[in-house]
């Protein structure tokens, strides 16, 4: 449905230049999770081995440099490899559907640290992120306490739920949380 009706785009209407690209992240980062739970070959991760190799190249060219460039160099070098590698790890390991899911603490810094000033939210469409959740999976009930939608507009228009079977939504649900192929239905 986000698709077919061009939410991507007409949520970008309006916005900054900097809300604007926080909000192509948020869709980009969403479809790559709607894909696998741990995504190792994405371009999030590619950019930062490419960081983590600059650090590494840079720590090369000081070292056989003796004296002749500053000592805050080295340390920006060594932080440039520990900032890349922490980001891979949380883009790979951390900030992953599995572990948001079962971990409160990791779900909530993931929460709060998309909150940018609402930059990756557009409560006009009813979607993002912000410290409620993702805002296109709250109940009809949450998104009428937020304000996202006055109970004038919820009742002028028409509304429709999907009921699931309840035995394939948990299916579903393992599938997408699950800590890869080591945790079997039963242990989920």
């Amino acid at each position: 449905l986000i698709k077919n009706h061009h939410v991507p785009i007409k949520s970008l209407e309006g916005r900054s230049l900097l809300g604007k690209i926080a909000m192509r992240i948020f869709f980009v980062r969403y479809e790559l999770l709607e894909t696998c739970n741990f995504p190792i070959r994405s371009k999030g991760n590619l950019l930062c081995v490419v960081g983590m190799a600059f650090g590494y190249y840079a720590l090369r060219i000081l070292s056989h440099s003796e004296g002749e460039m500053p000592s805050y160099y080295y340390y920006l070098a060594v932080l440039d490899i520990i900032f890349f590698a922490c980001l891979l790890l949380g883009l790979t390991f951390v900030f992953v559907a599995p572990t948001i899911a079962r971990i409160q603490i990791v779900r909530q810094a993931f929460l709060v640290c998309q909150q940018g000033h609402g930059l990756m939210e557009s409560i006009d469409w009813c979607i993002g992120t912000n410290i409620h959740g993702y805002i296109n999976h709250l109940t009809a009930h949450k998104v009428l306490d937020y304000g996202y939608v006055s109970p004038e507009t919820w009742n002028a228009v028409s509304t429709m739920a999907i009921v699931r079977n309840p035995y394939s939504r948990m299916v579903s649900i393992y599938m997408y949380n699950r800590w890869g192929s080591h945790e079997t239905f039963s242990d989920f």
